[in-house]
């Protein structure tokens, strides 16, 4: 468990890929760590003291608050939640109050990631669920962005907002349609991955279940002077099955060019007049110096 308003860990990772994605974590104290990576880690217990967080109530600093809550839902609120099965040390619950287009964003004051010609390998883990009944109509990203603005997710959770001038890799789920899947958002400023604003499909059938905890990881990796490849996958807990995208285009989205420094962030959005919940119960990101 992170002791609250923490902002970066001293933990390293050792990843590997093999058509899915491991990553192992082991613990380092040593005072040169930071200085060999960057690093943001916030478990649901991190989650600043005092329970619920109305929105806009709290700006990230460096060693204070881990998230900025920001959205158009007044009764929006991100809170440590009770322990849960092996979530030992409690979660973070994100809930809206159920108005359509309504959305709860979390933004982490931690924007220094960023794929470019001097950056190095860079692995992104997170473990959520959804815990509402109406997964239909719930729009849901996680992942790193530069975009940290309110409207993240467009109206009708159909797309995420790819805007001008951003860096976006993550997991995306839609609302529109009614459609259950999760896809792999990848996009720097110029160049959008798959579908614009909602990605690339994922292996499989990659669809959302209701209390199931998903295990997300992203894997950027440098391939040459001029690009990186992007490793993608989500694990289902409950059944073993692990959806994965490969990019490795040598042009595009996966181009150091026009990429801008990016940030840890959390997005729902009602697709619907349906109350939204999810659950997190940790967000980990290192990145190489």
């Amino acid at each position: 468990m992170s002791a609250p308003g923490i902002t970066q860990n001293t933990h390293a990772k050792d990843a590997a890929i093999d058509g899915s994605i491991s990553v192992g974590r082991t613990n380092h104290f040593a005072s040169t760590h930071n200085q060999m990576h960057d690093n943001f880690f916030s478990d649901g217990g991190g989650y600043p003291a005092g329970g619920a967080t109305v929105l806009n109530t709290h700006t990230p600093t460096q060693g204070g608050t881990v998230w900025k809550v920001t959205g158009t839902d007044a009764g929006g609120t991100a809170a440590l939640s009770a322990a849960a099965g092996n979530e030992h040390t409690g979660v973070l619950l994100i809930t809206n109050d159920g108005d359509d287009n309504d959305q709860t964003n979390l933004f982490s004051g931690h924007k220094s990631f960023i794929m470019n010609a001097t950056a190095k390998d860079l692995t992104f883990r997170a473990r959520f669920r959804i815990t509402s009944t109406a997964a239909a109509h719930q729009g849901f990203f996680i992942g790193l962005s530069s975009n940290d603005t309110a409207d993240f997710i467009d109206d009708n959770a159909a797309a995420f907002d790819d805007g001008t001038s951003q860096s976006t890799y993550g997991i995306f789920r839609k609302a529109d349609g009614g459609e259950l899947l999760y896809t792999a958002a990848t996009q720097n400023a110029t160049t959008k991955g798959g579908t614009v604003g909602v990605g690339d499909a994922l292996s499989g059938t990659a669809n959302a279940v209701i209390n199931n905890w998903m295990l997300a990881t992203i894997h950027l990796v440098s391939k040459s002077a001029a690009q990186f490849t992007a490793h993608i996958s989500l694990k289902d807990e409950t059944t073993g099955v692990i959806h994965a995208f490969h990019g490795v285009t040598d042009t595009g989205e996966l181009a150091y060019a026009s990429q801008v420094p990016m940030t840890p962030c959390i997005c729902i959005k009602a697709g619907g007049d349906t109350v939204i919940t999810y659950e997190i119960d940790y967000v980990d990101v290192i990145q190489k110096k």
